[in-house]
């Protein structure tokens, strides 16, 4: 460990040090190096590699991080991050949804004051509609989009506010659904099953923090 310690401290004094015999060594070894290449690249022409393998494989690359981390190259925060991207695309919507019984929705026909104190409780920024249960989803409704309208004086029926529900199955992998979500502008998918059945409802920000951790948003109770 004491001359790799040693090098570790002192790489470019040593590479300086022995550049000039390494450059000698180099130019007297350039012709057996030519003959061996010459081999390799005959013999690879015998057995040819397949160019869609991969240089470096998945567990590798764990060690490569783990072994960057041991080595202080990376901090704690940097090691899981680095490791929750590589875990990004094993992560399917089934493991991350909110489960039905844990929605907050709305019916169709609630009333205004209603959905004012559905709205004040919970402090969503959106918030599924349904018709006749909850395994009919028809919409959601954007908050921000209904205070303003009722505001003004203006909220005749809510059907006319709703944004068209986006629906996904619990199998799909959640940086395909992020990708989709991305391209068209949505904060909220409803997880269904085989049957259109509701199993649940995910977010962006679920998907994020899969990634990035925790995210505080001001109605998470701080602890002292």
């Amino acid at each position: 460990m004491i001359p790799k310690s040693y090098g570790k401290a002192n790489s470019t004094k040593i590479a300086l040090a022995v550049s000039g015999s390494l450059r000698a060594l180099m130019k007297i070894l350039a012709p057996v190096a030519y003959f061996f290449t010459l081999i390799s690249n005959g013999v690879s022409k015998l057995f040819p590699v397949k160019d869609d393998e991969p240089a470096i494989t998945e567990e590798e690359l764990y060690d490569i991080i783990e072994t960057a981390n041991e080595e202080g190259v990376l901090d704690e925060d940097q090691q899981v991050l680095v490791s929750s991207a590589l875990d990004f695309d094993d992560i399917t919507v089934g493991d991350i949804f909110i489960a039905k019984k844990n929605i907050v929705a709305l019916d169709i026909d609630s009333q205004q004051e209603e959905i004012l104190q559905n709205i004040k409780n919970y402090k969503y920024s959106r918030i599924p509609v349904y018709r006749d249960n909850i395994d009919n989803i028809i919409g959601i409704l954007p908050v921000r989009k209904f205070l303003k309208a009722y505001i003004k004086g203006e909220v005749t029926d809510i059907e006319d506010m709703l944004i068209q529900p986006h629906y996904t199955k619990s199998n799909m992998p959640i940086d395909d659904l992020l990708k989709e979500m991305s391209s068209k502008k949505l904060h909220m998918s409803i997880v269904v099953d085989d049957q259109g059945k509701t199993l649940g409802i995910v977010t962006v920000e679920d998907i994020l923090e899969e990634l990035v951790g925790e995210i505080w948003d001001e109605d998470d109770v701080v602890s002292l």
